[in-house]
């Protein structure tokens, strides 16, 4: 007969919790009852003891810690694997010691996933057992590297690099990768041989690798894979040396008779375009004169990207250009020109935007009277002009120039936007002016 010593309630509340032996774990869960899952981990049925150890980890309760510490040399493991995640839920530090013994455990994916979980949890005391299952053991070479990059200490950087020569071009990916995040500059001169891998997955993580760092040693080899065979590299090229950005890495790109970084928007693949878009508009200020040049290329690809860049750094030494600009051939070099010009905001641009109100394009007539709009640039000297066009053939033009001109709050409109909100055909435009109509008056 089992004795219990406390009361009636209280030992049928008990005997359901463990149904007569057996614990239950989700209704010792859902009383957060840590006592009873600690006393579960060491029930004869494995799942049990697994299930307990995964409920522990969801209420995070420090007092469990060392009975799951414990069960980490479980024969289960199951329940060894939801101990560690359960450690890693706690976050208590003394968990990290405990956790590195199970690199060596005897279930190769354990080993894997403990290595992870120890990047996760980033205590620099699992770096050197790290870095030894690294060199070791085969099955913790693939997730030990991102483990040592999350913690990011330095004393993995020379292993690292060792192991970028490594057969397994996952592990050579995953190094670039930490290496990276450690960002150390020793991994530089590797990290450049490693552009001409054979692997693009490799080559890509170098690029990333080597943008993080920021180096400028990295700046003419990068600049050469612009010319790499996978459009993917290329892209993360663009990138990278748009993160590098200060002046000593972009000189050699700027006073190049061809801009690679230029050519490079001329890409065959949009996505290569985009991303050397981007990394120009990082560079900055350095860019604006070969963006500048680049706005008379004969590729409208290139002029449409260089607009949207000039827009994006906003150096007034384009706004000339790009005035010059609303007169190309091809309508949306045009619209990217005006809103370009919207984005730097100089009042020089604002009889030209005027000028784009009454261009033959209704699209390049709905940017500028969009961008007349804008904070700023939105000028009293744009209002007569913003009036007529709320008698555009246009609905989409009459619109927004019903919106321009409720920014630009200017009395002189009242009279206009009134007739628009009361009369116009489109619904859209009679709300727009109405709306326009209220930010005035307020």
């Amino acid at each position: 007969m089992i004795l219990f010593g406390g009361s009636l309630k209280e030992m049928l509340e008990y005997m359901g919790l463990f149904g007569f032996g057996k614990p239950n774990i989700e209704k010792l869960k859902k009383r957060k009852d840590v006592k009873g899952l600690i006393k579960a981990l060491k029930y004869k049925n494995g799942e049990i003891r697994r299930d307990a150890a995964e409920a522990l980890g969801e209420i995070r309760d420090k007092r469990a810690v060392e009975p799951l510490i414990a069960a980490l040399k479980d024969e289960h493991m199951g329940v060894r694997w939801h101990c560690c995640c359960a450690l890693v839920e706690i976050g208590d530090k003394k968990a990290v010691e405990p956790l590195t013994t199970l690199l060596k455990d005897e279930d190769v994916n354990l080993r894997g996933h403990v290595a992870d979980l120890l990047g996760s949890i980033g205590d620099k005391r699992a770096v050197e057992p790290l870095i030894a299952a690294m060199e070791e053991d085969e099955f913790v070479r693939l997730t030990a590297p991102l483990a040592l990059g999350k913690i990011g200490d330095k004393r993995a950087v020379a292993p690292l690099i060792a192991a970028l020569k490594n057969d397994d071009e996952w592990v050579r990916r995953n190094c670039c990768h930490a290496l990276g995040e450690i960002g150390d500059k020793r991994a530089v001169e590797s990290l450049i041989t490693a552009l001409e891998d054979e692997d693009s997955g490799v080559r890509k993580a170098c690029c990333d690798a080597l943008g993080k760092i920021g180096d400028k040693r990295a700046v003419e080899p990068l600049m050469a894979a612009l010319k790499d065979d996978d459009k993917w590299v290329r892209g993360r090229v663009a990138i990278a040396l748009g993160n590098i950005g200060d002046s000593r890495a972009v000189k050699p790109l700027i006073t190049t008779l061809k801009d690679p970084l230029i050519a490079t928007l001329k890409d065959e693949d949009c996505e290569v375009r985009a991303d050397a878009r981007l990394a120009l508009v990082k560079i900055g200020k350095p860019a604006v004169q070969s963006l500048i040049a680049a706005l008379k290329d004969d590729d409208k690809w290139v002029r449409w990207a260089c607009c949207d860049a000039l827009g994006k750094i906003g150096d007034k030494r384009a706004v000339g250009p790009l005035i010059a600009a609303l007169g190309d051939d091809d309508r949306m070099t045009q619209c990217y020109a005006v809103e370009a010009l919207g984005e730097i905001g100089d009042k020089r641009a604002v009889q030209s935007l005027i000028a784009a109100l009454k261009d033959d394009d209704k699209w390049v007539r709905e940017k500028a009277a969009k961008v007349l709009g804008k904070r700023k640039i939105g000028d009293k000297q744009a209002v007569g002009s913003l009036i007529d066009a709320l008698k555009d053939e246009d609905w989409g033009v009459r619109k927004l120039a019903a919106g321009a001109l409720g920014k630009i709050g200017n009395l002189q409109a009242i009279e206009a936007l009134t007739k628009v909100s009361q009369n116009d055909s489109s619904e859209d435009v009679r709300e727009a002016a109405e709306k326009a109509l209220q930010n005035i008056q307020q």
